[in-house]
């Protein structure tokens, strides 16, 4: 750990288990009243070990910027679709050539409002 000013820098590392996620994500949900996405329920876990075991102290002060959440408060708020690609590349059969022809082919095709 080093100190530089008011920021301090853990240099250790904590592995979150999905489990742990999971849990993390229904506090989040049961706390802060918005859902989160797996990545933000494993950086939000990560602190929560830190203050677990002893490495950050509950009293600490600190800040955790949480991304990539509300998406089911967004769909219970608004009605949503779920589109399906116009074109999926197979990995297995990828061939460059003739898939860069069908991907142009959808751009040609595409009607395109404009503003």
């Amino acid at each position: 750990m080093w100190n530089r000013g008011n920021f301090i820098h853990l240099c250790d590392m904590h592995t979150v288990r999905n489990e742990e996620a999971k849990l993390v994500s229904k506090i989040f949900l049961r706390e802060e009243g918005i859902d989160i996405e797996p990545a933000a329920a494993v950086a939000t876990a990560s602190p929560m070990k830190c203050v677990e075991d002893g490495t950050v102290e509950r009293a600490m002060l600190s800040l955790l910027v949480i991304t990539g959440g509300g998406s089911e408060r967004f769909k219970s708020e608004h009605n949503t679709v779920n589109l399906e690609p116009s074109y999926v590349i197979d990995i297995e059969k990828y061939n460059p050539q003739a898939d860069a022809k069908l991907v142009a082919e959808l751009f040609e095709n595409r009607k395109v409002r404009k503003a």
